[in-house]
C-alpha cells in the first residue's frame, strides 16, 4: 500500500512540474516576442522559434574543465537539465541520444556538440553528472562531445540570463521549475533556433527528436 502511495505521489509531482514547465514556456518563451520579431514554425509536437542572435563568448566551469562557449566550428545543442529532475530532463536526454545516434550513423557527429546547462547548482555535482552521461550515452560515451555546465550559483544565473532560461527552485520540495527544450547555435556562434515541445510533445520524445535532428543536420550542412 505504501509503495502504491509513493508511486502516485511521484506521478502527481511529475504532472505538476510538467504543467508548470508548459506554462513557463508560454509565458517566458513564446509570448514576449511578436510573430514578426520571432517567426515560429509550428509542428504537431513542437514549436521552432527562428532566432538570429550572435552569442557572445563566455567562460564557465564544465566537465571538460573551464572552457569558452559557444564552440566555434560546431553546431551547439544546448538544453537545461538537472540530475534529480522527475520528468522532462530525462526526456530531453532521450531526444539527445536519438540525435547522437543518427549523427554517428550518418558521420557528422564530429560537427556537433551537446551542452547541458545545469539548473540545480545548489545540489548537483560534475561527478554525478558524468555518471549520468555514461548511463545515457552507453557505447557512445567518449565518442560524442557532451559538455555539462556547472559553475557556482551566481555564475550559473549569469548563464541563465544569457539564454533567457527561467529557473526557480521550490524551497519546500527542492524541485526546479525551469524552461524545457533546446537552443541550437550554428558553427559561427549564432543562436538560430529555440525548439520547444508543445501539446503532447513531452509524451512523444522521438517525434520531437526528429525535428531537432532535422534542424541540426541543416545547420551542419551549411
Amino acid at each position: 500500500m505504501r509503495k502504491i502511495f509513493l508511486l502516485l505521489l511521484v506521478a502527481l509531482i511529475s504532472f505538476i512540474v510538467s504543467t508548470s514547465v508548459a506554462l513557463i514556456m508560454i509565458e517566458f518563451v513564446i509570448k514576449p516576442k511578436t510573430e514578426k520579431e520571432r517567426p515560429i514554425e509550428t509542428y504537431k509536437y513542437a514549436g521552432v522559434l527562428r532566432e538570429n542572435k550572435v552569442v557572445n563568448e563566455f567562460s564557465v566551469v564544465t566537465n571538460y574543465g573551464n572552457i569558452t562557449l559557444p564552440i566555434k566550428g560546431k553546431v551547439n545543442i544546448l538544453t537545461p537539465q538537472y540530475l534529480r529532475c522527475p520528468d522532462i530532463c530525462h526526456l530531453e536526454s532521450i531526444m539527445m541520444y536519438y540525435v547522437m545516434t543518427r549523427a554517428v550513423e550518418e558521420g557528422f557527429y564530429k560537427d556537433i556538440v551537446f551542452i547541458t546547462i545545469d539548473v540545480d547548482p545548489w545540489k548537483d555535482t560534475l561527478e554525478n553528472a558524468t555518471k549520468y552521461q555514461k548511463r545515457i550515452m552507453k557505447d557512445l560515451y567518449g565518442k560524442i562531445t557532451w559538455i555539462w555546465i556547472l559553475d557556482d550559483v551566481d555564475k550559473m544565473f549569469d548563464v541563465y540570463d544569457r539564454f533567457k532560461i527561467y529557473v526557480k527552485r521550490d524551497k519546500e520540495t527542492g524541485l526546479i521549475i525551469h524552461f524545457g527544450g533546446f537552443i541550437v547555435i550554428d558553427k559561427n556562434g549564432v543562436w538560430r533556433y529555440t525548439i520547444v515541445p508543445t501539446g503532447d510533445g513531452w509524451n512523444r520524445p522521438y517525434d520531437v527528436a526528429k525535428i531537432l535532428y532535422e534542424k541540426v543536420k541543416k545547420l551542419v550542412s551549411e
